[in-house]
């Protein structure tokens, strides 16, 4: 299994290759308003081609994410990561609340 920080430099990556097929489209639309019909059909053939790589970044973010949220989980019930509410008090999994804080109904 990657580490929590592998699999976020994962997700970077992926957003920046996303990113720039995005700022591509955007290129060539501008181009296609600006250049008339010149070369049109192969411009658009290259938009559907990017935006099904577009396609393909989603599903893989998607796939980085579940598997950060399980990584991360798997930590957190683990014992090896903490995390802390917004009072600065650790969470640490148990039922038992901080002092002057209801544990929550479930």
């Amino acid at each position: 299994m990657r580490t929590i920080r592998e699999i976020r430099d994962a997700i970077e990556e992926n957003s920046y290759a996303k990113n720039k097929l995005e700022v591509e489209i955007t290129v060539i639309e501008d181009r296609i308003k600006t250049g008339g019909d010149k070369g049109r059909d192969k411009l658009q053939e290259r938009i559907g081609n990017l935006r099904s790589g577009i396609r393909k970044h989603d599903l893989a973010e998607q796939q980085l994410r579940a598997e950060y949220g399980e990584a991360l989980s798997e930590r957190v019930t683990g014992g090896s990561v903490a995390l802390e509410d917004g009072d600065g008090t650790q969470v640490d999994g148990s039922s038992q609340a901080p002092k002057g804080h209801a544990t929550p109904s479930r």
